[in-house]
């Protein structure tokens, strides 16, 4: 038997994902830069964390790409 289709998701309902998504992001990108760092690897980590203020350019953002271009790790994500 077929299963009825889910509604699309509306703006209202885009709003979590995309607070969901960004914070995936960040700690994604984070982990990375950081990672790049701590291996004595940091023009690749410059070049990481360049590209993705590209894609994605937010003071928070900004802030946590720029902890983790000294190495430290953000907070794991999802808890």
């Amino acid at each position: 038997s077929r299963l009825p289709h889910a509604p699309a998701a509306g703006p209202a309902d885009a709003a979590p994902l995309r607070g969901s998504a960004r914070h995936t992001l960040g700690n994604q990108a984070g982990l990375l830069v950081a990672l790049l760092v701590q291996n004595h690897r940091r023009d690749d980590a410059g070049r990481i964390a360049a590209a993705a203020l590209k894609a994605w350019d937010d003071p928070g953002f900004r802030d946590l790409l720029s902890q983790a271009l000294s190495g430290t790790v953000p907070e794991p994500w999802p808890l």
